[in-house]
């Protein structure tokens, strides 16, 4: 399930992990959709003031989307909220976590390339990171070593600075400061 076929329409579940304003009210979004894995998507239009997709594509949202995919690339057609994980937005060490996990999950996943079983665990990060019973640094390095593991990354982490210091490694940067 690895390709994308062009020409067509699918519909399937996604998280919002990074959007990037581009001019003329357009954006570029990055999705982790449940059929298709990391995708890249143009969304014409998204940042008007009719856009109705302008609410649901905040990074870290749970959104049903509907995806074209043509020769030029993938589009963002339709959108709805299924979450925006209010839990985690009203609290500020919360969302710290949450861009943390998403920016490894952008940083690391192949593109185009079904995950399933790190999809789950990421609504399931998301999910128990809304509540409250659990420290927010205690659930990303539970999650954050599931997925590096997944990745074939290994799973002796035993801090966030070990995940962070696994990151940088592979990626070979530095990851931003705001983001840590």
């Amino acid at each position: 399930m690895g390709t994308v076929h062009t020409g067509r329409t699918d519909k399937t579940e996604a998280v919002i992990l990074r959007k990037r304003d581009l001019p003329g009210g357009d954006s570029s979004v990055v999705l982790f959709t449940l059929t298709h894995g990391k995708v890249r998507a143009y969304a014409k239009g998204i940042r008007t003031i009719k856009s109705r997709r302008l609410p649901h594509s905040q990074t870290g949202n749970l959104v049903n989307v509907q995806l074209e995919h043509k020769p030029s690339g993938t589009y963002l057609r339709e959108t709805s909220l299924i979450s925006h994980f209010t839990g985690i937005k009203k609290d500020v060490e919360k969302v710290k976590r949450m861009y943390f996990f998403l920016y490894l999950l952008d940083r690391l996943l192949p593109e185009n390339q079904e995950e399933k079983a790190i999809y789950e665990q990421t609504k399931l990060f998301l999910v128990r990171l809304t509540g409250t019973e659990t420290p927010p640094e205690k659930l990303l390095l539970l999650f954050g070593t599931r997925v590096m593991k997944s990745l074939g990354y290994g799973d002796d982490f035993d801090s966030i600075g070990s995940i962070t210091a696994s990151v940088e490694e592979i990626i070979g940067k530095k990851i931003p400061k705001h983001i840590i």
